[in-house]
């Protein structure tokens, strides 16, 4: 029995001791976890030389549960001991965890000296010893050099840690990978926003309203979670950092309560289900200002379990509905258990209950934008309903009107008049609104296959360095499309007004030709930038309104032309020292149009003829000349058939300083 005995002590102590890893510098990514032993320091106060000195027993092997600890106001250390066993030096770089992990600290004892290094979102990104989303520390390792490792994880947040050492290279290529497919997801969040932003300020319906802040809330707090809100929006700020997680996320859902208790009419279909999501939704509200600024972990542990009876809540209330035939109910349903499979395991994982994080990365923000999607598409079916049961309802009482004509004949002619009147009335309040729509869908579309080009690159493996900024810049260039949208939605329809400004106008062109080059690189054509060399620098005009027009034609340019080429070129035509009258000419090798084309091709909703099946909905040329217009210019063009086309207009400019250099 005490061989027994002795033999498990001995075992216990050997899983005690972390196993040194061997590099040898051929692997770009290591998983560091087999190796690690880990310590909780209860009173967090332990520093980096008490931990080295205690017996090596006080530090146990980590298993699966050490990486996934739940909230906990402990601070944890773990240990590993790493040799470089290649003949010559390495550098790596330690990833831990992800951007929400409040202090990360990594002491190094390399040749009898410590080195300290500190990260997380409590520091500044200037203060981290690498730019990252996430913790990252550098360490050299000499040839045949062992050093000793040990990392501090103290945090608000949900203790969730992984520990990777990458070749820096490699950490920096699957850095933009992640980044471009987050660029994705969110663009697809905003078109999300400013599709229901727009419906909600057309149709005055708080449903669409509450879906368009949700989505906009939940942006939000992925954009701080994955570390962009502390590298970019915020990087001097941590205190944003904390601010920004889980408070987004709990008005994103009470946001999202409120629309359902809205859109299934709860308070009238089942009563108590409405309080329970009513109270739900007060709740939230509540834990904003202390997970914010009192004590996060409370407000995060509450939400938790709040999100997961809100979970329950949704599936039940739609299936409900669905059972008392409510219009787009399966829709409703569908969408519900896709929110349900796709948050559920992010909640548990946030509560130390499961530990497969890695394979989650993606999925709450892909399946909250299924959800945001589903739900939009379930909205406009429900409202398209009500509008036909409305026309039926107007075609009944016209039909019962003609029946009783010779009844009521002076009656029923008055009320017909009143009712011309009144339709007549609605078709141009429709008209407008169908025209506003039709426009700002239009634009919203340019950015967005200029980023799915992008995806398509990185798909075939061919995507460079000026991806992200590319993808930044047009949701950014979406972005004000919907902010104007929010501001234009508000008044009456009304004929569009230039935002002149100061500006840098080679720059401004050039990124116009990048744009136009990445359109003709996908349909095989060249696409040729010429711009002349006494191009004044700073000038006023209204950059978005003449981005969106030279992109209309530069994209109408790829669409019909089938093999060859594409042109912008930009010339002085004359200048003074405080004006200059600029020619923008938009050339192409395409099939050309013929005189009877050439007659209505400025009209809106005309479809000129695209080789194969047509696109668009014909409105490029239509709101190019209309911009133009407003700037004083007048759009031309001169085309063939077989002959390519050249569309032209010239434009007076104010300068601001002396000819580009």
């Amino acid at each position: 029995m005490r061989v027994w005995l002795a033999l498990l002590l001995c075992c216990w102590m050997l899983a005690a001791q972390a196993t040194e890893q061997a590099l040898d510098g051929t692997h770009p990514r290591m998983d560091l976890a087999p190796v690690l032993s880990v310590l909780e320091d209860p009173t967090a106060t332990l520093t980096a030389d008490a931990v080295a000195a205690l017996p090596a027993t006080h530090l146990r092997a980590t298993v699966a549960t050490d990486f996934i600890l739940g909230y906990s106001r402990s601070a944890f250390w773990y240990h590993a001991t790493l040799r470089n066993s290649a003949s010559d030096t390495h550098d790596y770089w330690l990833e831990v965890g992800d951007a929400r992990l409040h202090d990360v600290s990594a002491h190094i004892q390399q040749q009898g000296q410590w080195h300290h290094a500190q990260a997380g979102a409590a520091y500044p990104v200037a203060e981290r010893p690498i730019t990252a989303h996430s913790a990252v520390f550098p360490v050299r390792l000499a040839p045949g050099e062992v050093v000793q490792v040990y990392v501090r994880v103290v945090s608000p947040t949900a203790l969730n840690t992984r520990f990777v050492l990458w070749d820096p290279t490699a950490f920096r290529a699957a850095e933009a990978r992640e980044n471009l497919i987050d660029g994705i997801l969110f663009g697809g969040l905003l078109l999300v926003v400013g599709y229901n932003a727009f419906i909600a300020l057309s149709v005055r319906e708080r449903s669409f309203l509450y879906l368009a802040l949700g989505a906009l809330f939940f942006l939000i707090n992925q954009i701080a979670l994955r570390g962009y809100g502390a590298q970019y929006l915020w990087p001097g700020t941590p205190l944003w950092a904390r601010a920004s997680m889980a408070p987004t996320l709990m008005l994103a859902t009470a946001l999202i309560i409120f629309f359902q208790r809205r859109m299934l009419q709860t308070a009238t279909l089942t009563p108590r289900w409405d309080r329970a999501l009513m109270a739900m939704g007060w709740a939230l509200l509540v834990l904003v200002p202390i997970g914010a600024w009192v004590d996060y972990r409370f407000a995060a542990r509450a939400f938790n379990w709040i999100g997961l009876a809100g979970m329950v809540a949704f599936v039940v209330v739609s299936v409900i509905g669905y059972r008392n035939r409510l219009r787009a109910m399966g829709l409703y349903v569908l969408a519900s258990l896709v929110l349900v499979f796709s948050t559920t395991p992010v909640t548990l994982l946030a509560m130390g209950l499961t530990i497969d994080p890695e394979r989650l990365r993606w999925v709450p923000v892909a399946g909250m934008l299924l959800t945001m999607l589903l739900w939009s598409y379930a909205l406009h079916a429900h409202f398209s309903q009500l509008q036909k049961a409305r026309e039926q309802a107007q075609d009944a009482l016209l039909a019962q009107q003609g029946s009783e004509q010779v009844r009521l004949e002076r009656t029923v002619l008055e009320r017909t008049d009143q009712l011309r009147d009144a339709l007549a009335r609605a078709n141009a309040a429709n008209r407008g609104k169908s025209l506003l729509l039709a426009h700002i869908s239009h634009d919203l579309r340019a950015p967005v296959a200029t980023i799915l080009g992008y995806a398509r690159q990185w798909r075939q493996q061919a995507v460079g360095h000026a991806a992200p900024a590319a993808i930044e810049r047009n949701a950014h260039y979406q972005m004000s499309l919907i902010e104007d949208l929010l501001d234009y939605a508000c008044v009456e329809l009304d004929e569009a007004v230039l935002y002149p400004q100061t500006g840098d106008l080679p720059d401004f062109l050039t990124d116009i030709g990048a744009d136009a080059r990445q359109l003709a690189e996908q349909a095989d054509l060249r696409c040729e930038l010429a711009l002349d060399t006494g191009l004044p620098r700073q000038v006023v005009a209204d950059f978005k309104r003449l981005r969106q027009a030279l992109m209309n034609l530069l994209s109408n340019a790829v669409k019909f032309t089938p093999h060859g080429g594409i042109a912008l070129r930009v010339t002085v035509v004359a200048q003074s020292p405080a004006s200059c009258q600029l020619l923008f000419e938009v050339e192409d090798t395409g099939i050309g149009l013929s005189a009877e084309a050439l007659q209505r091709i400025f009209e809106p909703f005309e479809l000129g003829p695209a080789p194969g099946q047509p696109s668009g909905v014909g409105l490029g040329l239509a709101i190019s000349s209309h911009y133009l217009k407003l700037m004083g210019s007048s759009l031309q063009v001169q085309s063939q058939p077989g002959q390519g086309s050249r569309f032209h207009f010239t434009l007076s400019l104010p300068v601001m300083d002396a000819p580009a250099a």
